[in-house]
């Protein structure tokens, strides 16, 4: 069997842990954080405490894979910077660099729309957030909204957090190989290519259960 069959039973037994850990950025680069965090949570009730979502794009072209761990840990910090600037609205995050899909400008809007002015001089100075700014130093140049937009524009770039270099594995690839690179490199997921275009991701829980069945002794 080769790595192709694998990933169809992988498929068969349960679509959704394919096409629910797949996020395709076809019509755009950006989607809404509380959607995500649904996606996440529907994903860890499937035990895969220790998934991804895997990026791509036009449904094919692999962009890189999003580990749940550091996914969550930014939504997070995006609920506390909504919080402490009382923003309602739900914000957009960047899975993508490509111009094709422009800038999240919606989230400007929205926070200016929604911070008054005194409300921004004091919150700008009490929020503990600013360690995700990487010119922290240039704070005192911008004026306090700038300040709140820049930290913003940060908190959402999941770019960032993307694995753009996961492992990936060819179709035909054996299982052995599938097994070693689960056993000895320590990978929780595999990207699976045909002839260089993405086709699924192998959870390694899917392949354990697998082995555990074929290994039953038969009655």
């Amino acid at each position: 069997m080769a790595l192709r069959d694998l990933l169809f039973l992988h498929g068969r037994d349960d679509t959704s842990l394919i096409n629910g850990s797949t996020i395709d950025i076809i019509e755009s680069g950006f989607i809404k954080a509380n959607d995500l965090r649904r996606q996440m949570n529907i994903l860890r009730s499937k035990s895969l405490i220790d998934g991804c979502f895997t990026i791509v794009k036009n449904s094919s072209i692999l962009v890189g894979v999003l580990p749940l761990n550091k996914l969550e840990l930014q939504l997070d910090k995006i609920d506390r910077f909504k919080f402490e600037f009382s923003i309602e609205n739900d914000l957009l995050v960047k899975l993508s660099d490509s111009k094709d899909f422009g800038d999240a400008k919606l989230n400007s809007d929205s926070v200016s729309n929604t911070l008054s002015r005194n409300d921004l001089y004091s919150k700008t100075h009490s929020s503990k957030l600013y360690d995700d700014l990487e010119n922290s130093l240039e704070l005192g140049q911008c004026s306090k909204e700038e300040i709140v937009i820049r930290l913003m524009s940060s908190l959402t770039d999941f770019t960032k957090i993307i694995d753009h270099h996961p492992l990936m594995l060819e179709a035909t690839s054996p299982l052995s190989l599938v097994h070693m690179v689960f056993s000895r490199l320590g990978n929780r997921e595999i990207c699976v290519l045909d002839k260089g275009l993405f086709i699924g991701t192998l959870h390694k829980k899917f392949f354990t259960d697998y082995l555990k069945n074929e290994n039953k002794p038969t009655s």
